[in-house]
């Protein structure tokens, strides 16, 4: 079973992804963690391309250039995809954390896409809460889909807008249904 878990920046994805392994005991298969690995092996072209491998410095330049946005998916994109496609080939269960999973295609590998939601403001304050600003948010969440995009393609939603407990009821009620 391929569980697929997505959502816009700040929405709570990956809280839903850690307590779905809870119940389904699968392993967590973390886009954002194989990123930060192929960028580590990509510094040189990185450093040449932008200037500097500071990641708050390269967020501000692509989130502001689009031209700059698409080379750097064009180094990061192709490599997680085909690493999340290797750990779904060998795997029988998986969960997958995914933030472009309908933008990358790979909600097709999936028997299962659950959507996570969360108003705007309550996305402002938890990313707040980790250094980002209000302008930071927004133009990353103007650089994916739309909830309502997203949602087309969607078995399950989680509207994440209360505290954790909420979410893990959510989570679990989901659980029961995939079961």
């Amino acid at each position: 079973m391929i569980i697929a878990v997505t959502g816009s920046f700040g929405s709570g994805k990956s809280s839903v992804a850690k307590i779905m392994k809870k119940f389904s005991k699968s392993e967590i298969v973390d886009a954002d963690r194989i990123a930060d690995k192929i960028f580590q092996k990509n510094k040189e072209k990185i450093k040449h391309e932008f200037g500097t491998l500071d990641k708050k410095k390269i967020a501000e330049i692509v989130f502001s250039d689009e031209k700059k946005l698409r080379k750097l998916n064009s180094i990061i994109h192709p490599a997680v995809i085909k690493e999340i496609k290797k750990n779904v080939q060998k795997k029988k269960d998986l969960i997958l954390d995914v933030p472009l999973l309908i933008e990358t295609e790979l909600h097709r590998t999936a028997n299962i896409v659950i959507v996570v939601r969360a108003p705007e403001k309550e996305k402002i304050k938890r990313l707040g809460e980790k250094g980002f600003t209000k302008k930071q948010i927004k133009n990353r969440v103007n650089h994916q889909l739309s909830d309502r995009e997203k949602i087309k393609h969607a078995d399950y939603v989680i509207k994440n807008n209360k505290n954790l407990e909420h979410l893990e009821k959510e989570v679990e009620k989901i659980w029961q249904m995939i079961k």
